[in-house]
């Protein structure tokens, strides 16, 4: 839940406005469901690449999020494959990475993706200023972050930890920032937070 009980109504009340939120690995839409259940005027964009997520995704929060099909990346449009970790069809989680990085010998199913994708960068330029981004992008999180040249396009992110060793690294180096860290116990998981100290109220 990524601490929402406390964070989204403080942050409704401090921004005194709708929030606008950027749901990074949308899923099936429970974030964005959670966001609007708090704020229903919040102006939610949602952004999922796995298909079958994205037509639950539609069906469960288009009435009120603007849905996209696209795969947040931390560099401009490469061709990628799927690593699908439900071979079987289920709708689940997935990532991305470069054909020749594939690993045949690992269960996941590797597809084609085909869609578009998206930097952060790109789409800050495109919606403006961010009040709260959500980024659950299976261990994208990190180069996301690293490669992202407008943190003051937004003022709170959080997120999963899906490589901590990888990932604290990165976050303890980002300039401006309040950053705390939830560790799952014995593994490399957890929840992060970012506050963005230099973020303009706008």
């Amino acid at each position: 839940t990524y601490r929402l009980g406390d964070l989204l109504p403080r942050l409704r009340e401090e921004v005194g406005r709708p929030l606008r939120v950027l749901d990074l690995g949308g899923h099936i839409g429970c974030f964005s469901a959670m966001v609007h259940a708090v704020d229903p005027e919040a102006e939610i964009h949602t952004y999922e690449m796995h298909p079958l997520n994205v037509a639950l995704l539609r069906r469960n929060v288009g009435a009120f999020a603007a849905v996209t099909q696209a795969c947040i990346t931390p560099w401009p449009a490469q061709d990628f494959i799927i690593a699908d970790a439900f071979p079987y069809g289920e709708s689940g989680g997935a990532f991305i990475v470069y054909p020749e990085c594939f690993d045949e010998r690992t269960s996941y199913t590797p597809t084609p993706y085909e869609g578009e994708t998206r930097t952060l960068d790109e789409i800050t330029e495109q919606i403006g200023y961010v009040d709260l981004v959500k980024m659950d992008i299976e261990a994208q999180e990190g180069p996301i972050l690293e490669t992202t040249t407008h943190f003051d396009r937004f003022g709170h992110v959080v997120g999963e930890m899906h490589r901590a060793t990888e990932l604290v690294p990165i976050l303890d180096a980002l300039p401006h920032q309040d950053v705390d860290v939830t560790h799952i116990d014995g593994t490399e998981f957890g929840y992060f937070t970012i506050c963005n100290r230099q973020k303009p109220l706008t």
